[in-house]
């Protein structure tokens, strides 16, 4: 019976060794956080090395038939600290994947009110630049365009509107006045 135990208990730490060695990898890694570093480094110290060599002793002690040196409940509380050891780890990934995710919601945020900005930024630049037109371009050309059309209608003495403006609208302006001139 205590060799089908001592089976057990061989299939069980190879695969916890399995495992362990993966977490060790991790833990040589450069880019793996301290915080994450620091949690496998005390498994490695209180689980693998403290709680192992105390679990060593006693099986060796009962293959040797001798008496056992710790009570089960002794043996219980001297392992909690090394099972509390091994639940740091996932606790350390979640937290800093937590501080990860919660840098990542507000660069995210960042991003949002930029966009948001640019966009109002855009829209204000798009509507004045409708009412600069409209003010500049539009309006002057429906005033001179009514004008034309009353010359058409033989109402020459119309006076012709913006001739002392220096742009296009000016030049056209002043067009019109030499043809109505002409006329």
């Amino acid at each position: 019976d205590i060799t089908h135990d001592m089976t057990s208990a061989a299939e069980t730490k190879g695969k916890i060794d399995a495992r362990w060695s993966d977490l060790e990898i991790e833990a040589r890694r450069v880019s793996t956080p301290a915080p994450l570093k620091a949690a496998i480094a005390n498994v490695r110290k209180v689980y693998f090395t403290d709680y192992r060599g105390m679990r060593r002793a006693i099986l060796v002690q009962l293959m040797a038939g001798q008496p056992l040196s710790i009570s089960g409940k002794n043996f219980v509380e001297a392992s909690n600290p090394s099972l509390a050891s091994l639940r740091a780890i996932p606790a350390a990934a979640l937290s800093l994947t937590r501080g990860l995710a919660q840098e990542q919601v507000e660069g995210a945020q960042r991003a949002f009110f930029y966009a948001i900005v640019l966009m109002a930024l855009s829209l204000g630049l798009a509507c004045f630049t409708a009412l600069y037109v409209i003010l500049r371009v539009i309006r002057p050309l429906q005033r001179i365009t009514r004008t034309v059309t009353s010359l058409s209608q033989h109402h020459l003495d119309a006076p012709i509107p913006y001739e002392h403006r220096a742009d296009e609208i000016g030049q056209f302006a002043r067009a019109l006045q030499m043809f109505k001139g002409s006329a």
